[in-house]
C-alpha cells in the first residue's frame, strides 16, 4: 500500500508543483501599460531594406540598441482583437525604440551599463523590428543597483 501511493506521488508530482513555480512568473502587459525593466544595453547589428538579412551584402545596415535581462521575462496576449500583441515566453532582450534620432544618440552612452528604462512595450510588426518585443522608451537612467 505504501509502494503504491508513493509512486503516485511520484508520478503526479510535477503536475501539482511545476505549475505553481511557472505561474509564480507574472508576465508582463503591453501598451498601454507602462513598465520599468532593468537590464544591460548593448548595440545589435542587423539588417534592413531591401532584403532585411537575405542578401547581407546589399542590404542596409539598422543597427539597434537593446536591453538585455538577467532572467528571462514573459508577455500576456493582448485582449484587444487584431493585434499583433500575441504571448511570448522567455524573452531575454527587447529591442528599445527612442521618439527621435537624438534620444537614440543620447542613449548610446549606457553600452555597456546598467540601466533601468520606463515605457511600453508592444510587439514586432515590420522587418525593422529586430526583437520579438520593443520597448517604448519615455524615461532612462542608471539602474539602482548598478555603481
Amino acid at each position: 500500500m505504501r509502494i503504491g501511493i508513493f509512486k503516485v506521488l511520484v508520478a503526479l508530482g510535477p503536475t501539482f508543483f511545476v505549475p505553481s513555480i511557472v505561474s509564480a512568473r507574472e508576465c508582463l502587459d503591453y501598451e498601454p501599460a507602462m513598465v520599468t525593466i532593468q537590464g544591460s544595453v548593448s548595440l545589435k547589428p542587423a539588417y534592413g531594406p531591401p532584403g532585411f538579412g537575405e542578401d547581407p551584402k546589399h542590404d542596409a545596415r539598422e543597427d539597434y540598441l537593446a536591453l538585455t535581462f538577467d532572467a528571462p521575462v514573459c508577455m500576456k496576449a493582448s485582449s484587444e482583437p487584431h493585434t499583433e500583441d500575441v504571448a511570448e515566453a522567455e524573452i531575454k532582450a527587447m529591442q528599445l525604440v527612442f521618439r527621435n534620432g537624438e534620444a537614440f544618440k543620447q542613449t548610446k552612452q549606457w553600452i555597456g551599463k546598467r540601466i533601468s528604462v520606463t515605457g511600453s512595450l508592444f510587439h514586432r510588426f515590420t522587418g525593422h523590428h529586430h526583437a520579438a518585443v520593443l520597448l517604448k522608451v519615455k524615461e532612462i537612467g542608471q539602474a539602482a543597483n548598478s555603481r
